[in-house]
């Protein structure tokens, strides 16, 4: 079928268009007549992302296409509906009896008031903006915009809320862990200064520094004492060899200057013996004069002997009186070592605990000022006013969807009807559809002289034009 086909069809059937489309229009206008009217009222409130949080210091709230969902479905959700409800106080309004009679009071009121009020709530966020439109449906001008205000209100309470809540369950479970820790804290304090007072432990650091001084000095002194040692006790054993010919003899000046006078003593014997002989009186005496002089050489060596065998013992004992005294320091040392690692260990407890109840008590600070804060970073923008003009029905828009969708039903009703009964309406339809050769057209209502003949070329002529009256195709019938 051909656009030019399609046309004539529908002017043939016009009638059946003027019926439809006469149909659908009343049908607008009673629509428009009898429903009720209805009147949105709307508010807008911005979502302020960018100004910092002065509790924690960052942004209020990330911007984006899933924050802005997120709000969106805040404010549909049945929290923000039932705060609404609450805000209202429809428990107390005939609104009850309504609810009574459709559910025969089963279930809960604020959750099927709730879903009531939804039902008219529509909100769009603004596309290129953080502004977010909220906008209630009602046929009360007046509730519509009481409703699109407290909307606006219980959503921002609600976000408050959301905020705060958490806070203040953390306030909870900080206070008890913050009674912990102070007890902790308590328990580290009281072992360290226990442990500080049991071990007489002032000030560590100083205490075992001086007794490390100690210790130092003392191991200075055995080294000194060792050497000095070493060399009396090389001195004692010079002196069980042989005494006289040890260097502390050969150097006593009291052995020196007998050991001369010996000499001297001597050398005037042989003098004497020479010249007087053994018996002479002066050489018995000199003889005499020699052993006492001898004799005193052999004490005065022995003492001295007995004096480097002395200082030998004086020095072991020295030595072994000055070795007990570094042990029992280096015990002692080694004690406040270890006291000082204990304690260093006690004070790190106690500082650990110390950090962990400040930071504690920080968090519960910070907390408690979230869980009092009314700060949100939602504002309104503007307040929805009680509507003047009714939002549906909109009669003329109702007017042209029924003329459009009116024309539509008409044209497949033609269709569907043309197809049903089909009827040659062109010339081009005897030879494409029925499949004759077309002899000529006779335009209906023509007047002919008697006796006169239509030609082909003259019947086209004046019928082609006219695609609007009747026709007559006059086809050549193979039968006759």
């Amino acid at each position: 079928m051909t656009f030019s086909q399609l046309l004539i069809i529908l002017v043939s059937r016009w009638k059946i268009a003027a019926i439809i489309l006469t149909l659908a229009v009343a049908s607008a206008l009673t629509a428009n007549f009898f429903l009720p009217k209805k009147y949105t009222a709307t508010a807008a409130v911005v979502l302020d992302v960018r100004n910092p949080d002065p509790i924690q210091g960052g942004g209020l709230g990330p911007a984006g296409t899933s924050y802005m969902a997120t709000q969106m479905d805040i404010i549909t959700s049945e929290q923000v509906a039932r705060r609404v409800v609450d805000m209202l106080k429809l428990e107390q309004s005939p609104f009850r009896d309504q609810w009574f009679q459709d559910t025969e009071g089963k279930g809960d009121f604020r959750s099927w008031a709730a879903q009531a009020l939804q039902l008219g709530l529509e909100v769009k966020p603004s596309r290129d903006s953080n502004v977010i439109s909220i906008s209630y449906t009602s046929t009360d001008p007046v509730f519509a915009s009481v409703l699109a205000n407290n909307f606006v209100k219980a959503y921002t309470e609600v976000t408050l809320a959301l905020r705060t809540n958490p806070a203040r369950e953390s306030n909870v479970f900080f206070d008890v862990r913050a009674k912990e820790a102070k007890q902790r804290l308590a328990d580290a304090q009281e072992k360290l200064s226990t442990f500080q007072r049991e071990h007489n432990l002032i000030s560590t650091a100083e205490q075992f520094d001086d007794e490390t001084a100690k210790l130092n000095t003392m191991a200075a002194t055995m080294v000194s004492l060792r050497a000095q040692s070493a060399d009396t006790n090389s001195r004692s054993a010079q002196v069980a060899r042989r005494g006289d010919q040890i260097a502390d003899v050969v150097n006593n000046p009291v052995v020196a200057g007998l050991r001369g006078d010996l000499a001297r003593l001597e050398a005037r014997l042989q003098e004497m013996n020479s010249r007087y002989g053994e018996n002479h009186p002066d050489v018995v005496q000199l003889r005499a004069n020699i052993g006492e002089i001898q004799k005193k050489i052999s004490q005065e060596s022995s003492r001295t002997s007995n004096s480097v065998v002395l200082s030998n013992t004086i020095s072991q004992a020295r030595d072994a009186e000055v070795q007990a005294a570094y042990d029992a320091q280096r015990r002692k040392v080694l004690r406040l070592k270890e006291d000082r690692d204990t304690a260093a260990i006690l004070q790190r407890e106690m500082e650990t605990s110390q950090t962990i109840y400040d930071g504690i008590l920080a968090r519960i600070a910070q907390s408690d000022l979230e869980s009092r804060t009314t700060l949100t970073n939602v504002a309104p923008l503007t307040s929805a006013v009680a509507p003047t003009t009714a939002s549906s029905p909109k009669s003329f828009l109702n007017i042209i969807m029924a003329i459009v969708l009116g024309g539509i039903v008409s044209i497949i009703t033609i269709v569907v009807s043309e197809m049903l009964d089909r009827r040659v309406r062109t010339p081009s339809d005897v030879s494409i559809d029925l499949g004759y050769p077309l002899l000529g057209v006779m335009p209906s209502g023509a007047k002919l002289r008697p006796g006169a003949f239509l030609t082909l070329e003259g019947l086209t002529k004046r019928a082609l034009p006219s695609a609007s009256r009747k026709s007559l195709a006059l086809s050549h019938n193979t039968n006759r």
